[in-house]
């Protein structure tokens, strides 16, 4: 399926493919894709997550990457894959998961993905971090509202925030601007029928990402 998909878009020569086909294979293997939503097996796994996240990959023109609750490696490792001029960090709590990530670079990626063990907020708060990065991305940790202002942060200036909302991408996008807006986005055009472009066009101001626990408040 995988192969089937590179060459509908004239990339059947693109190396990628062997290493998605082996990093698909971990996720079988190590049962990682009881965390992944709607999957029961490899096919639905490559249809439902693997190939989005390259369908994403092939839009991103920027070079340095973050992608914040990583969990098992969507869409970061594959991006990481498809573009191997990318350098990617992946942000990742859970150690389990951060075990896993570090096995499948070693893998697949050395040398070009790195892995750190924190909670977003902390990173969008650490001067290491804060705005260091060209693009964001960030699947299934929070609706855009709160994902916003956990992302934002962590890019530049002129970056981009590659939002994947899923269903719905406008009406979430007028939902969650005006916070955007605080945190020096502005939403621009679905690219994707599940992904919204927020650009980051100014600073973000000092006092954000806030605690988890006032992000997470229904009235934050």
């Amino acid at each position: 399926m995988i192969q089937k998909w590179l060459q509908e878009k004239g990339l059947e020569n693109n190396r990628a493919s062997e290493k998605i086909e082996a990093y698909s294979d971990l996720l079988i293997k190590e049962k990682k894709i009881r965390n992944i939503v709607g999957v029961r097996d490899r096919d639905s796994l490559v249809e439902k997550h693997i190939i989005p996240s390259m369908e994403l990959a092939m839009i991103i023109k920027e070079k340095r990457g973050v992608d914040i609750g990583s969990g098992n490696g969507l869409p970061g490792i594959v991006i990481a894959l498809m573009k191997p001029d990318i350098s990617m960090i992946l942000i990742e709590p859970k150690i389990s998961r951060v075990n896993f990530l570090n096995m499948v670079v070693r893998k697949l990626c050395p040398g070009r993905v790195d892995i750190i063990c924190m909670r977003s907020e902390d990173a969008g708060k650490c001067p290491e971090y804060r705005e260091k990065y060209d693009f964001a991305t960030c699947r299934a940790v929070a609706d855009l509202i709160i994902s916003a202002e956990l992302v934002l942060p962590l890019l530049t200036v002129g970056g981009c925030y590659y939002a994947q909302v899923g269903s719905s991408v406008r009406e979430k996008t007028q939902k969650a601007a005006s916070h955007i807006n605080i945190l020096g986005g502005v939403t621009a055009d679905q690219i994707l029928p599940d992904i919204a472009l927020i650009q980051k066009k100014y600073p973000t101001p000092a006092d954000f990402p806030r605690s988890w626990k006032r992000i997470s408040a229904k009235n934050s």
